[in-house]
């Protein structure tokens, strides 16, 4: 150790002294102070690079995991979403095959409701669980088989979220549309008319998309109609006015196109004793 209780050269000191004294104040300077500064010593660069280097792989696998998990996740929604596709498809020909024997469909049906709630309330799980990487058309089909049994719990926060989630006009009109659809159903026809609005107003919201004018008319058309079905039972007044406007929408559809929506509007006009406005089609 350096001794610092070194008498000042400035005193009455030998020249064998006073040299000695200076020597020791530069042994003291030079080793309270580095010969370089901490950037330009080798050592502790090598010590701050494997550090960072540690950081920087530390966080990546993390990154990876957690990006691997995701798309595990994904997949296996994506398995569930199938199931309940396969399931509605199933029902569609089930019905058509045992048409004619009310109790055996009864049965089926049944059977076929139960396995989809326990699929739909699983893939629920799972969608929850990706949080906002769900897809938003996966969380609509949810919600939808959900609320075709019965099971209408969770169907408003899914549709909501996927709502939220569309980056396209399609999607948000087509979810949209299910919002305003489920609120006339538990008895909310104000939240439905909300709905039914964004509905209409979707494509403004996505205004950097182009699609035709016969895109337009039968998107509009398909809402109105669908908002009319809503209303049927609770609003036929108010219901035929989405009639008539569908209607008019439809007119400028090819035929193709415009014979679709023929069976949801007359469907309102028996339902609510509308008169006869389209029993032919004005387009052929």
């Amino acid at each position: 150790m350096v001794n610092t209780n070194i008498p000042s050269p400035g005193g009455k000191l030998s020249a064998p002294e006073r040299l000695i004294a200076i020597e020791s104040k530069l042994e003291l300077l030079t080793a309270a102070k580095p010969d370089k500064p901490w950037y330009k010593q080798p050592g502790i660069l090598i010590s701050l690079s494997a550090f960072i280097i540690s950081l920087a792989t530390t966080g990546y696998s993390t990154y990876r995991a957690i990006r691997q998990d995701v798309e595990a996740t994904r997949v296996q929604l994506q398995v569930l979403v199938s199931q309940l596709n396969s399931a509605g498809l199933q029902q569609v020909e089930l019905n058509e095959k045992y048409k004619n024997n009310a109790q055996l469909l009864s049965v089926v049906n049944s059977a076929l409701s139960a396995q989809s709630a326990v699929v739909a309330r699983k893939a629920s799980a799972v969608a929850t669980k990706l949080g906002d990487e769900a897809a938003p058309l996966d969380l609509e089909i949810i919600a939808r088989s959900l609320q075709n049994t019965n099971d209408i719990g969770q169907v408003e926060s899914l549709l909501l979220k996927a709502l939220r989630l569309s980056t396209t006009s399609p999607e948000y009109i087509f979810i949209a549309r299910d919002l305003g659809a489920l609120y006339a159903y538990i008895g909310k026809p104000e939240n439905g008319e909300e709905y039914f609005n964004l509905a209409l107003k979707g494509r403004e919201k996505f205004a950097d998309e182009v699609y035709t004018e016969i895109y337009k008319s039968s998107t509009d058309a398909w809402t109105h109609s669908l908002w009319a079905q809503a209303l049927e039972q609770v609003d036929c007044k108010r219901a035929g006015g989405h009639i008539a406007a569908a209607v008019a929408l439809r007119l400028k559809l090819p035929t193709a196109t415009s014979s679709q929506l023929d069976p949801y509007v007359n469907q309102v006009i028996a339902y609510c004793g509308l008169p006869a406005i389209l029993m032919s089609s004005p387009n052929q």
